[in-house]
């Protein structure tokens, strides 16, 4: 959880006190008046685009936002029945992070070199140019400023959320993650190919340069304490920053640091160790430590500061959770492959993007299951067996024997030859007849089959498209014809004497 606030801030409330005063009003509030904690439940699974890769929620609105890096969208859940909204985005969409007061959701596109703002009213986008392979993004809803890191040009793009202008940073080698206190209207940019960390004051966008460990690969801010906690992937440990003065203490931790969280009412930091299956729990008054062991490969984690709860994203398809008051813990099995996780604190619900089943897992942090729509029906689609016609396309010649071509019912499959450079490019040729085809993603230069799948509108007509495959060289043209069924002559009528 990127900081309980987020989900409480008024737009009357926008002083940097009034920030810290909410925080401590509703800890203190569901510390004494909240309801007693409850074991975490499975409520139901949503689906998503393709390889959800980043999540956040917007505790206002409740409203969840999933950005789905293979299918250049993002996947607005409604928290309250866990209904789903489909909006477009640049290309690759990997991070997102929302400002709750003026209900704007950033999206950042790694390779389109852009940033989407969905307005959160009406899902309408508007699109904003920043710095080259932008991996990672943090807002300060205090000031309405977005920070995005450029992780080729070595800078971050300042974007005013008044009015979508930018402004450019330089910081280190390499940026890799960032994070806001919005109280002190510092920005912390973890660098991973300098080593170190770029301090950005919010005020006149001036710098700071503070060493880190070997690889930085996280950063989280307590605003409470005004400690910052990076990750360093390669040192194994956790460079902890004063942000008073800057200073810093190294807290050992385990093998792989990649993602760390903190709760803010504990004072406990909690550091996903990857590679060794673990989790270092910092204890933030002394920077003592305790591991909690048991993982497999952790790779995202966030908490629930009201009920002391910490949710870890395994590689081996579960999720961890660990009770906060004495470290035990409990696994949930949930999609394939999860890569992220978000809490939402207001309604005690836990989204788990899953990147290789495209959809996400929602645990009720109440035992209350979620109402789960009911699915609009989906008519079976119709299709044919095609035949196929291959070629040679507008390279140099070779393009009929680069590629394998076969076909099945709705498919057709395009194996390139295991030389050269692989399948490049592949595309439909002009406007197809009577289908609606699907070329899936693939890796650049794979030597795998790929499989076109196509549906029909109008199985009384006939079907005709042309794909185009590509290798850098060579070309093919595979023409897809299904021909029209024969129409059954009526029978004839008996003749009575």
């Amino acid at each position: 959880m990127k900081g309980i606030i987020k989900g409480i801030i008024k737009k009357g409330w926008l002083t940097r006190g009034a920030v810290l005063c909410a925080t401590l009003f509703l800890t203190l509030f569901c510390l004494t008046g909240g309801q007693l904690v409850k074991a975490d439940t499975i409520t139901g699974t949503v689906p998503a685009g393709t390889t959800p890769s980043a999540l956040a929620v917007n505790e206002v609105t409740n409203k969840i936002y999933v950005a789905n890096t293979g299918s250049d969208n993002v996947t607005v859940i409604d928290g309250t029945n866990n209904s789903t909204t489909t909006i477009a985005a640049g290309t690759n969409p990997y991070a997102v992070a929302v400002n709750p007061v003026t209900n704007k959701i950033y999206v950042a596109n790694l390779n389109s070199n852009n940033v989407t703002v969905i307005d959160g009213r009406d899902n309408s986008t508007t699109t904003v140019a920043v710095g080259s392979f932008p991996r990672a993004v943090a807002v300060n809803a205090v000031t309405n400023k977005i920070y995005v890191v450029d992780s080729i040009n070595n800078i971050v793009t300042v974007i005013d959320g008044a009015d979508n202008s930018t402004t450019s940073i330089a910081v280190g080698t390499s940026p890799w993650a960032v994070a806001v206190n919005p109280i002190t209207n510092k920005i912390y940019v973890a660098n991973n190919g300098s080593d170190n960390v770029t301090v950005i004051d919010g005020t006149d966008n001036s710098t700071t340069t503070v060493p880190a460990g070997i690889v930085p690969s996280d950063v989280e801010v307590n605003t409470v304490t005004n400690k910052i906690y990076v990750a360093n992937a390669s040192s194994r440990n956790v460079t902890v920053i004063d942000g008073t003065n800057n200073s810093t203490t190294t807290v050992a931790a385990g093998q792989f640091t990649v993602d760390v969280a903190v709760n803010m009412v504990t004072n406990k930091i909690y550091v996903a160790n990857r590679f060794g299956n673990s989790v270092t729990v910092i204890d933030g008054t002394d920077n003592s430590t305790t591991t909690v062991t048991g993982f497999s490969q952790p790779f995202a984690i966030a908490v629930n500061a009201i009920t002391n709860k910490i949710y870890v994203a395994n590689f081996n398809n579960q999720v961890t959770v660990i009770d906060g008051t004495n470290n035990s813990t409990t696994n949930f099995a949930v999609g394939t492959s999860p890569s992220a996780v978000a809490v939402n604190p207001v309604t005690n619900k836990i989204y788990v993007a899953n990147g290789n089943s495209n959809n996400v897992t929602v645990l009720s942090g109440d035992g209350n299951p979620t109402p789960t729509p009911t699915p609009t029906p989906t008519p079976t689609p119709q299709t044919c067996t095609p035949f196929t016609t291959v070629t040679e396309g507008d390279l140099f010649p070779g393009g009929i024997v680069s590629f394998g071509v076969s076909s099945g019912p709705g498919a057709v499959i395009v194996d390139h030859v295991n030389a050269g450079t692989g399948l490049q490019s592949f595309t439909v040729v002009g406007a197809p007849t009577n289908a609606t085809v699907n070329i899936p993603v693939f890796t650049t230069g794979t030597y795998a089959a790929v499989t076109v799948t196509f549906t029909v509108p109008n199985t009384s007509q006939a079907v005709d498209f042309t794909l185009r495959a590509a290798s850098s060289f060579h070309a093919a043209n595979i023409r897809v014809r299904c021909l029209a069924p024969t129409p059954t002559p009526p029978a004839k009528a008996m003749l009575t004497k």
